[in-house]
């Protein structure tokens, strides 16, 4: 291996420093055929020119036939600005170093005071940053209070951190009086709360430049600022044209009901509201208000199913007080013009009585009252109906005064104020229903004794015994059971087992007395789980429902109004005023009104 150095002779040379492998024989007429190329790259370009040159002269021939022998290839090296731009980039751009992290760590300090008729005490720990406790107590000397002393522990603690040299203490109180004192949030007031005050502390309000482009166009669309400047103030005045000053009520308002508004509720719109950009802390709250006022809303919404008042269940008295009458109709006309049926129905006893009627007028249910129930069983005490004409008339109003009685009449549209009638309706319609199957429907006055006879006989579940038995203290003698001859048919005492049965009654009403109260209990505690309170005063303004929802149109509002409340007839029930102080006959139940925002 040999090393040679070429140099250059003055101008236009070239270096090359190189190694090749020399051949083990040089002859005369051996081109270098034998030895290794060697690749070098060189930033020399007339290197390469002797090289690649076919046509050199002088000194440059002489260079060029001394390097032949060696198999030597010139490779230009490639462009490098662009890397060198890299290169450059990388070594030169500064390392942003992590902030460092503070010289003096945390300390935290937990105070507690207090106070008795003994005397007062405070302590107070601290914590250095590895977790080691220090603990301080002391007692207070003059009389105090609780807030005080809680103030005075952490005034003790404060202390000790300031004589072992804390510079940063993190204070945790239980108190959220002495903890405003120290970020002076609160103003202390009392004598013994003001001569211990904590000094002030140096507080800085970090935040951003409250200024920025839009300050000058709203100080202006709101005052009508203009800059000092001429120029500034015409540009400014031109430019505010494409501005407007829009509130977010005005902007709740507009994406609720405006052009593209669908009257939503106040979630969604105050999701719209926050996609155009727009924010503030109560928006929800703002939309919620908006909405409660919106007139198309509270007459075209959805009313509550739920309950809004406790149920108030009639409390039962003794037999044959109370009475409750309603109509059931119209049936198919049957023989003698029948169409309807008026039903009477005992509360105690839970007794029925019905009859068949072809017109419903003030003078036939007179007379179904004074034979049906006065003639049968005695003057009651109170009638319950509903608002119907046959019931509000004078001249029944005129019998029931005349016989001492009092008319209780069920809110308007609302058939559960006489539960007890509605449900006899029921049962009987069933029974009429199954009783007609494959019958002619008109055949129904024929079928109501049977069907009376049946639900007189059965027991009830709010008593546990047969309305038959509450009244005549005995089971009901059945034919099927004639028919069997069984041992009550066989064994009966006679008029000396009625006697004893009659003897009996009292404790049995007085059994089935427990199971009403017990009954009104359970379901009471029941209905009450779904009551969702909506609380109706006198004098605020209520939608009502129309007295026949099914016959609406389907853009048609269910509600009507608004009206005023008068005043509460009793829990839940409430008479109405229009707006001009005209007072209504009778009382509207809560669950068909609904509270109406002007």
């Amino acid at each position: 291996m040999a090393a040679h150095d070429w140099s250059d002779g003055g101008d236009g040379g070239a270096r090359l420093h190189g190694a090749r492998a020399l051949p083990a024989t040089r002859g005369e007429g051996e081109g270098g055929g034998g030895g290794q190329a060697l690749w070098q790259s060189s930033f020399h370009r007339p290197l390469g020119e002797i090289l690649r040159g076919k046509e050199v002269t002088g000194r440059l021939s002489k260079w060029a036939a001394e390097l032949s022998p060696f198999d030597l290839h010139f490779v230009a090296r490639s462009a490098i600005k662009s890397q060198m731009l890299a290169d450059f980039v990388a070594e030169w751009t500064p390392v942003l170093a992590p902030d460092p992290e503070p010289d003096d760590p945390f300390w935290v300090m937990c105070s507690d005071g207090s106070w008795s008729h003994k005397g007062a005490s405070v302590a107070a720990v601290l914590f250095s940053p590895n977790g080691v406790p220090i603990r301080y107590t002391a007692r207070l000397q003059f009389n105090t209070t609780n807030n005080a002393a809680e103030y005075e522990a952490v005034l003790l603690g404060l202390r000790k951190a300031k004589a072992l040299g804390v510079r940063r203490l993190l204070i945790r109180t239980d108190s959220k009086l002495v903890a405003g004192h120290v970020d002076k949030s609160f103003e202390a007031k009392e004598d013994g709360m003001k001569s211990s005050e904590v000094m002030t502390i140096d507080q800085e309000k970090l935040g951003e430049d409250p200024y920025d482009w839009r300050t000058p166009f709203v100080k202006h669309l709101e005052t009508g600022w203009l800059p000092v400047d001429k120029v500034e103030a015409k540009r400014l005045q031109l430019s505010a044209t494409k501005y407007k000053m829009v509130s977010g009520e005005e902007m709740a308002k507009e994406i609720h009901q405006g052009l593209c508004g669908a009257h939503q509720a106040a979630r969604t719109v105050a999701s719209k509201v926050f996609r155009q950009g727009v924010y503030w802390p109560t928006v929800l709250k703002v939309c919620v208000e908006q909405i409660k006022k919106c007139e198309s809303c509270q007459r075209y919404d959805r009313s509550q199913a739920a309950p809004q008042y406790d149920l108030q269940p009639i409390a039962p008295i003794w037999p044959f007080a109370r009475w409750g009458l309603d109509i059931i109709g119209p049936f198919p006309v049957a023989r003698n013009g029948y169409k309807f049926t008026i039903v009477a129905v005992e509360y105690f006893s839970r007794w029925i009585e019905a009859e068949p009627l072809g017109a419903i007028t003030s003078a036939v249910v007179q007379k179904f009252v004074w034979k049906n129930i006065v003639c049968r069983f005695g003057v009651p005490k109170e009638f319950i109906t509903d608002n119907g004409k046959q019931f509000d008339s004078g001249k029944f109003r005129e019998m029931c005064e005349g016989l001492n009685l009092e008319i209780r009449f069920a809110s308007v549209a609302h058939p559960q104020s006489n539960g007890v009638a509605e449900r006899a309706n029921g049962k009987i319609l069933e029974a009429l229903k199954k009783r007609l199957e494959g019958a002619a429907k008109g055949k129904w006055p024929e079928e109501l004794l049977s069907v009376l006879w049946a639900l007189r006989t059965t027991p009830t579940r709010p008593t546990k015994f047969s309305p038959f038995m509450l009244l005549y203290g005995d089971k009901a003698m059945t034919p099927a059971e004639l028919g069997a001859n069984s041992p009550r048919v066989m064994f009966s005492g006679g008029e000396e087992g009625r006697e004893v049965s009659l003897e009996l009654l009292e404790g049995v009403r007085v059994e089935a007395l427990k199971h009403m109260h017990k009954y009104a209990t359970s379901t009471s505690a029941t209905y009450n789980k779904k009551v969702r309170p909506t609380e109706l005063m006198p004098g605020h303004l209520v939608l009502r429902k129309k007295a026949n929802p099914v016959a609406v149109g389907k853009l048609e509002s269910k509600w009507e109004g608004p009206y005023i409340i008068k005043h509460k007839s009793r829990t839940g029930s409430f008479r109405l005023a229009t707006l001009e102080s005209e007072e209504f006959d009778h009382s509207w139940n809560a669950a068909s009104l609904k509270r109406f925002y002007a």
